[in-house]
């Protein structure tokens, strides 16, 4: 046994380093196994399969992978007065140009990711949780009873409404 050293820390006797181990020692010494089923942790990252790497795309996915095509703005859209490029910003306007810092006490988000458990991962939904996961199912419009249930009637065409809701429905001007 060293720790970086050429000589071993302790003495070890002659009778130590010839010494026959027992069979039950023998089997204590092997490493333990793993359980039949466990299962490695999983890499958050997707592994690309070489099958994937070497496939040839086709001609649609060619044209949507080159860059947009942007017209180069050669000269300015509008002029700027010379006084506006000769300006130099306040005291105070350099103050709040500054970032505002945080607060004491202040505790960032973890964005860290986690493991998923193996529960977490091989878990059933519940009937219930099965039911309510089902999309509700409505009826197309021309299955409705009536044809023309969007339509408006003549009576509803021809209504005028009373004085006193035509001036509830004018807004009301205020503070001029």
């Amino acid at each position: 046994f060293t720790i970086g050293r050429s000589s071993p820390v302790w003495v070890v006797s002659r009778g130590a380093l010839q010494f026959k181990g027992s069979d039950r020692l023998a089997r204590l010494s092997q490493p333990k196994r793993l359980h039949p089923l466990y299962q490695p942790c999983r890499s958050v990252e997707t592994v690309v399969t070489p099958s994937a790497k070497k496939a040839d795309c086709n001609a649609h996915i060619e044209v949507l992978s080159e860059p947009k095509r942007r017209s180069e703005i050669r000269e300015r859209e509008w002029t700027i007065k010379k006084s506006s490029l000769k300006a130099h910003a306040s005291e105070r306007v350099l103050e709040l140009s500054h970032a505002k810092g945080q607060p004491h006490g202040f505790i960032p988000d973890n964005f860290e990711s986690w493991r998923v458990s193996k529960a977490a991962q091989s878990s059933k939904p519940s009937s219930r949780v099965e039911e309510l996961a089902k999309p509700i199912v409505r009826q197309v419009a021309y299955n409705l009873p009536k044809d023309d249930a969007f339509s408006v009637s003549k009576a509803a065409q021809r209504a005028r409404c009373t004085n006193r809701i035509s001036d509830l429905s004018q807004p009301i001007y205020r503070g001029r």
